[in-house]
């Protein structure tokens, strides 16, 4: 929270809808309200059930992807290097 409150616009955000010290979605819902971060995508990654995750995400536009734990982490990683290479032309996975 701490980058984001210095104006860093990241190309993409995985977050967890149950952080401590936050109701449930506050941060989802806060980024999506945002003139800032509003266009940013989300990814979620919860241990919420599927069924409420879908219902819950579908509030938000900026949420493009959820993910039940457990998950599959090279599936994260392909969401992840599209949305990448899809806001900045670059792919992560030349990187890993």
């Amino acid at each position: 929270m701490q980058w984001l409150l210095r104006k860093n616009i990241p190309h993409l955000i995985i977050a967890d809808p149950q952080l401590p010290d936050c109701e449930n979605w506050e941060l989802i819902s806060n980024l999506h309200n945002s003139g800032l971060y509003g266009s940013i995508p989300v990814i979620v990654l919860s241990n919420l059930s599927e069924e409420e995750m879908l219902v819950k995400a579908t509030e938000f536009t900026n949420v493009v992807k959820n993910f039940s734990q457990p998950f599959n982490p090279l599936e994260l990683l392909e969401v992840v290097d599209s949305m990448i290479f899809a806001t900045s032309g670059e792919s992560s996975m030349q990187h890993a």
